[in-house]
């Protein structure tokens, strides 16, 4: 580390590059403090981080990681628009996804840090607003077909000028929202976080000079940059490839990936990747540069800072005209559930195959977790007689993917086994916020991919609406996974369930909650139901019950090489059916369980293990 630091001794480095993480720990909690977004301050669709004078990472704090990149996108395009005006005292807002941002409804705001008079670093957030304004509510658009569909959409405005608000500006973007109130909340939450990290910059160079602190932030960017290379070079060089498939209105669309690592770089190549959807699942460059990168932090960064060191070594080839890098003005709402979390999902897969070519790190393999989003936005009149728009984030209560050496977490939160910082709000909030009443919620049985180690389960729930004026609702669907599963396995490992969106009729269901007689899927009425397509937008009515099942993780390795015990449990626990006990692990039972017949079991797996190469079992 001696050559990395440069004149700054290894403690007092250690010390303050884990301030500047502690400074990022204090925008995430000023977020939530301040915002009563139920987005910001629950389900912590954020992110905070900290940035170089150039724009470059810093340091990447709590929040969603794929932001982190389209943030520092977000400080180099304000730094060269606004070059002869920034001054001490200024904050700017831009969501323009052809610039940095994934969608409109990410909102960032960029701030400078000066030293004596001098522009010395950024500090950067993004949150998901309540509304944006675009043709549906709640900025995820399944109607839309352009950018111009989406909501309000800017380049970069400076919103806080010489510390003082801009009401004018303010104002305005408020009013095109269909939640006024929230945004503002979220806008302010957002302008009192940088705030708190201008603050606290100023004062550690106050403390320790310009000098030292400038030494840090270039060791922290090369310390990271030498320990990630150094990582990459005891990993094999090879290319591995894996597809990611999203299906939306009987059409299909091809995310394939090539990763190639050679020497101490690797590149991420998405040629091939299907045109851009006239949908907005498509992302721009942002998006799947994000998506990659949040693998790459996770994944290959363990230990380091989450810096501009990490990006260093990586190159993301997105085709452009594609569904992973369309051309303006295609639509993109649906871009962080969709576009985005593919090339997450493919980069997950990747780097795992490669962390499995190595005798050292192939304890760190993953599959993929809840890898696709079931996205609902509702909105209309409240049992206060308001209108309200809000989100529903049951689906974020997900799961992980296998490892290579256990059982992935079930119902461990975030998405694609990346993001465990975001969760689902409770229920009892929901209800007591919203006019909806749950009929059920909890985990879903088989959702886990089969494997030697199975994926987390997943869940499902059921609700309708409650104490609603207007005896509705309106409901916004933006989703996939339905057809095809999302959640890939690995060596041999089956993928997670699919999604589901499907709507009830009350005299169908409402005997069997009568009866407490609730089953996965509501199998007993399966002939009788609506399926919903994952991209929708509708109502949901008194007399009608909405369900929805999120996906599971993938699993690993073959599942007829599963501990029959482990399958045992899974049964008594409700985890997997006994069905799929005995047709994909092979596991037979004596009358009964918990007792597993030992010489049934060992004859079916020779028929099942037979039948995947055609042979006759004599």
């Amino acid at each position: 580390m001696t050559e990395i630091l440069k004149g700054v001794d290894k403690v007092t480095f250690e010390v303050l590059r884990h301030r500047l993480w502690q400074i990022t720990d204090e925008m995430a909690i000023m977020l939530k403090r301040v915002s009563g977004s139920p987005s910001t301050a629950q389900v912590h669709d954020f992110m905070v981080a900290l940035y170089t004078k150039d724009g470059e990472i810093l340091s990447g704090g709590f929040g969603v990681p794929w932001h982190i990149t389209s943030a520092s996108a977000a400080c180099k395009h304000v730094a060269k628009k606004f070059a002869s005006s920034i001054h001490e005292g200024d904050t700017f807002l831009l969501n323009d996804p052809y610039l940095a941002a994934i969608h409109q409804s990410d909102v960032y705001l960029v701030t400078p840090i000066h030293h004596m008079g001098k522009l010395v670093a950024w500090c950067a957030n993004f949150v998901h607003v309540t509304d944006i304004g675009a043709i549906d509510p709640g900025g995820f658009s399944p109607r839309a077909t352009s950018v111009f569909h989406e909501g309000m959409r800017f380049k970069g405005v400076k919103i806080v000028e010489a510390g003082e608000l801009r009401t004018d500006l303010f104002d305005s973007i408020i009013g095109m929202s269909r939640e006024p109130g929230m945004v503002a909340l979220d806008l302010r939450s957002q302008i009192a976080s940088n705030n708190v990290a201008k603050t606290r910059v100023a004062d550690l160079i106050e403390k320790h000079g310009w000098k030292t602190i400038r030494a840090v932030m270039k060791g922290l960017i090369d310390f990271t940059e030498k320990g990630f290379r150094a990582r990459l070079s005891e990993l094999p060089d090879a290319t591995w490839r894996t597809v990611q498939h999203i299906d939306i209105l009987g059409k299909g669309y091809r995310i394939p990936l090539a990763m190639t690592k050679k020497g101490t770089d690797l590149l991420f190549d998405f040629e091939g990747a299907s045109p851009q959807s006239p949908r907005g699942l498509n992302c721009t460059y942002w998006g799947a540069l994000g998506g990659v990168m949040g693998a790459v932090f996770s994944l290959l960064c363990f230990g380091f800072p989450w810096n501009e060191g990490a990006l260093r070594p990586v190159t993301v080839v997105a085709p452009e005209g594609s569904i992973i890098n369309c051309r303006y003005p295609s639509p993109v709402s649906i871009s962080t559930v969709a576009g985005t979390i593919s090339a997450a999902n493919g980069a997950i897969t990747t780097i795992s195959k490669m962390l499995g070519s190595s005798d050292k790190y192939s304890h760190e393999m993953l599959a993929v977790g809840n890898g696709c989003s079931c996205v609902i936005r509702q909105a209309g009149i409240n049992q206060e007689g308001a209108y309200y728009v809000s989100g529903l984030w049951d689906w974020l209560s997900g799961s992980s993917g296998a490892r290579s050496y256990a059982d992935g977490v079930d119902t461990s939160g975030g998405q694609a086994g990346i993001m465990t910082m975001m969760q689902a709000t409770n229920i009892e909030s929901t209800e007591s916020t919203y006019p909806l009443l749950y009929m059920f919620r909890g985990q879903s049985a088989d959702s886990g991919g089969p494997g030697k180690f199975r994926g987390g389960v997943s869940g499902e729930c059921c609700f309708t609406v409650y104490d609603a004026p207007e005896k509705r609702i309106d409901l916004i669907i933006s989703g996939w996974g339905v057809e095809a599963a999302a959640s890939t396995g690995l060596s041999g490992g089956y993928p997670g369930s699919s999604a589901r969106f499907a709507m009830y009729k009350a005299s169908e269901v409402e005997p069997l909650f009568k009866k407490a007689k609730i089953t996965t899927d509501l199998v007993g009425v399966k002939a009788k139901v609506e399926e919903l397509p994952p991209q929708w937008a509708g109502e949901l009515s008194e007399g009608k019950y909405m369900y929805l099942r999120w996906a599971g993780g993938g699993g690993y390795g073959d599942p007829l090489e599963r501990d029959v015990e482990l399958v045992r449990a899974d049964v008594e626990e409700e985890l997997i059916s006994k069905d799929a006990a005995t047709g994909i692990y092979g596991v037979v039972f004596r009358d009964g369980i918990p007792s597993v017949d030992k010489r049934a079991t060992l004859a079916k797996r020779k028929i099942l293990r037979s039948r995947r190469h055609g042979e006759k079992i004599l």
